[in-house]
């Protein structure tokens, strides 16, 4: 049996931020599990996939602005997770978390 592609999502908003220099804003992205396929000016502009595919237009963030996800790659979770239970040798005194003074 031919496996059939998973149906498309739509997000309409208000601006999408793309980081693309050639195509900075978007209106509309469509996503298919969890992966862009492709953005638009319009939604005029999706048509071509939205033709050939079963999909669904979510408009939630119709008066929104979207932007993509950060990952902050330098936050060392685990040392500073470690750290913040040891006592910190600083020139002044410094609050941590816990309410005692390091």
């Amino acid at each position: 049996a031919e496996e059939r592609p998973a149906p498309i999502t739509v997000f309409v908003a208000k601006k999408i931020v793309t980081m693309d220099p050639g195509w900075p804003t978007a209106t509309a992205v469509a996503v298919r599990d969890g992966r862009i396929l492709s953005v638009g000016r319009t939604l005029a502009d999706l048509a071509p996939w939205l033709e050939r595919n079963p999909h669904t237009i979510d408009k939630r963030f119709e008066g929104k602005v979207l932007l993509p996800g950060f990952i902050e790659a330098h936050g060392h979770p685990l040392i500073g997770g470690f750290l913040m239970t040891r006592r910190l040798t600083a020139f002044k005194d410094i609050q941590n978390p816990y309410g005692t003074r390091a």
